[in-house]
Parts: C-alpha cells; sequence; structure tokens
C-alpha cells in the first residue's frame, strides 16, 4: 500500500488523501483532513508511506521489532477504520495481527525464505 498507493497518490493525486477525508464516518476524522491534511496532501501521503513501510520492515525482521511492528499496525488499522465504510474490514488485519503477537519470531523473513530455499 505504501508504494503502490500512498506514493503514486502523492506523486500523481495527492488531492485524493484530501478527499478521503471527506468521506469519514466521525466528524474528527472530517475536520482533521479539511483542516491539516489539505495543508499539504503530498506531505501527508509520503509520510503515511514511509510509516507503512517502517512498519513492514519492523514486522520483517525478529524478535521485539516483530511485536513493535505488529503493534504499530494494529494501532494504525484500527484508527484509519473511521475513514469509511471500504475501511471497515481492517478489523480482520488487526485481529490478525494481534494473533501474530503471541507467537515468537526467532528468525527474520529473509532468514526463514534462505533456510527454505536450502532445502529445496
Amino acid at each position: 500500500m505504501a508504494i503502490g498507493v500512498n506514493i503514486v497518490l502523492s506523486l500523481l493525486n495527492p488531492q485524493a488523501f484530501v478527499e478521503l477525508g471527506k468521506n469519514a464516518l466521525i466528524p474528527f476524522y472530517r475536520e482533521l483532513f479539511h483542516d491539516v491534511v489539505a495543508l499539504n496532501p503530498p506531505l501527508f501521503g509520503l509520510l503515511a508511506a514511509a510509516f507503512e513501510i517502517a512498519v513492514g520492515l519492523l514486522i520483517l525482521n525478529r524478535k521485539n521489532y516483530v511485536k513493535i511492528g505488529l503493534v504499530a499496525g494494529i494501532i494504525f488499522n484500527i484508527a484509519i477504520i473511521p475513514l469509511g465504510v471500504e475501511e471497515m474490514p481492517n478489523w480482520i488485519w488487526a485481529l490478525a495481527q494481534v494473533y501474530l503477537l503471541r507467537k515468537e519470531f526467532d528468525k527474520t523473513f529473509v532468514e526463514i525464505l534462505r533456510a527454505k530455499l536450502r532445502r529445496e
């Protein structure tokens, strides 16, 4: 989402971020997007993308880095639900991340991938 949506929108259609807030389900979000995001939509989109990339990299890491990334992902997914009906399914992602918080992550994603490729 960070690269395929937020960065692309930041460069090609930054006003889409302002439009996103117009359909928010709670007034605070509509005001936030109208009063804050509208000041610099490309910056907002790039900051959102940077946050999403950071969270993704944390989740691909190991141990506490994964846990930090999962907690950030849970908060983010819950926080964007009020943006509109199309965001409602994000509670599923949040629940999946809560489930993953119960697991241990002793290896990075790259280490797991390398081990799988060596066996084949």
